[in-house]
């Protein structure tokens, strides 16, 4: 059986006094017409790079039978994973050949990005091992008002969590969203997965 995992993440740019635990970046990706499986095989390949450098890696479906997106999960226990998994790729030849094959025949585009930290300083990336559904919130929040809609996620969370689903809240930022049909530049898989 499948475990519910709600994922929301919160775009908050105010400083606040929480101690963070799990990091997440979230790359949504589209395939280019007849290249899904190229795309997801790209992916498959920078997952292993990334896990072997330290990430905790998932790759799912989003809203199958509808938008045809794709999210690749990168997740580490803490600041210093992260920063360690970041440092190992600055200097990775397996990436430079990888870049290499991968801008050679583009697979896809990315449509957007997001990266958070959870709220709850007890969840480790680990906590997240194995197949789930999940979907994410974005929410924008009005200057002054992060903590009451801190407070309020919190409160759906009981409620949900009571309902048999797993919610998590992060802290967090869009890094990243599809250029606009009248913009020409296009980010091509495989960008930062």
């Amino acid at each position: 059986m499948k475990i519910l995992r709600n994922i929301l993440i919160t775009t908050i740019m105010s400083f606040t006094a929480f101690t963070y635990s799990d990091i997440a970046e979230v790359y949504q990706w589209k395939a280019f017409p007849g290249k899904n499986a190229e795309m997801m095989q790209s992916m498959a390949k920078a997952a292993a790079i990334h896990t072997k450098q330290g990430a905790h890696v998932s790759i799912d479906a989003h809203n199958v039978g509808s938008t045809q997106l794709v999210n690749y999960l990168l997740r580490w226990d803490d600041g210093a994973s992260y920063a360690a998994t970041k440092d190992a790729q600055t200097n990775s030849e397996e990436w430079v050949e990888f870049w290499a094959e991968s801008s050679a025949n583009p697979s896809g585009e990315m449509m957007a990005s997001f990266q958070g930290v959870n709220i709850d300083p007890t969840v480790m990336a680990s906590d997240f091992e194995g197949s789930y559904v999940y979907s994410v919130g974005i929410w924008k929040v009005q200057p002054g008002k992060a903590l009451d809609l801190i407070q309020r996620f919190q409160t759906a969370e009981k409620i949900l969590e009571e309902a048999g689903a797993r919610v998590e809240i992060y802290q967090g930022c869009l890094l990243y969203t599809s250029p606009s049909p009248r913009d020409k530049r296009q980010s091509r898989m495989p960008s930062s997965a």
